[in-house]
């Protein structure tokens, strides 16, 4: 009788760890592989001030990380949560955090609202991916003036303010 429970037993293990192994190496095939630099803009809810931006994703099984650029810089993303369809990430905007939630449509393609943390400030953004992120084919001579476009002129207010 012992003998049968240790059988049982250690028979249960191994079928528990078999099931843990199959797990840990399976690949979720419902997560679009975020990987690369997307491009997209933002609009600002109360003004309809548009501004352009860009975010580099890395995306590695199920930890994703980040950099958001805008006219102002570049910051790291944080709290960056992605479930195989929402995703939704902060950035600090000093003085207050942006909260970014949306969408994943496809591995090209996301969109989804935005909000400040203090003010009640809101809007929508949109990004989007052109090429695949492996491709070593980068051309470098893609406007070179690229920065320009990515910035405020002078006098102009933050679109990220209601203001």
């Amino acid at each position: 009788m012992a003998q049968k429970f240790i059988n049982l037993f250690f028979s249960m293990i191994l079928l528990i760890g078999m099931v843990v192994v199959w797990t840990a190496c399976s690949d979720d095939e419902t997560y679009f592989k975020l990987n690369g630099e997307w491009e997209g803009e933002n609009t600002n809810g109360a003004t309809s001030k548009k501004w352009p931006f860009t975010v580099y994703l890395d995306h590695r099984g199920r930890d994703l990380s980040g950099i958001y650029t805008d006219f102002r810089g570049s910051r790291t993303l944080r709290t960056v949560l992605y479930d195989g369809e929402e995703i939704s990430f902060v950035v600090d905007i000093w003085p207050e955090t942006a909260t970014f939630v949306g969408i994943v449509r496809s591995d090209s393609s996301m969109d989804g609202t935005w909000s400040f943390s203090a003010d009640g400030n809101n809007g929508e953004w949109y990004l989007y991916k052109d090429r695949d992120p492996d491709d070593e084919d980068d051309d470098d001579d893609e406007d070179e003036d690229d920065e320009a476009n990515h910035s405020v002129p002078a006098g102009t207010s933050d679109p990220f303010s209601s203001q």
